[in-house]
């Protein structure tokens, strides 16, 4: 019980740290200028981790 109350508030309060959305996740936007934005955004965060070489 104890672990499940702490994964809610992780999964509330805590940041994603990739910041970037999953694919297929539907994002909100209220008017076409904010969807615009963030659809160039999302191409430009795709096309930069796409170019960048892979570090292990």
């Amino acid at each position: 019980m104890v672990a499940g109350v702490i994964g809610l508030v992780n999964v509330r309060f805590l940041p994603d740290s990739a910041r970037v959305p999953l694919r297929g996740s539907q994002p909100m936007v209220g008017y076409r200028q904010q969807r615009r934005e963030l659809i160039t955004t999302s191409m430009n965060l795709y096309s930069f981790s796409k170019k960048r070489p892979e570090t292990r």
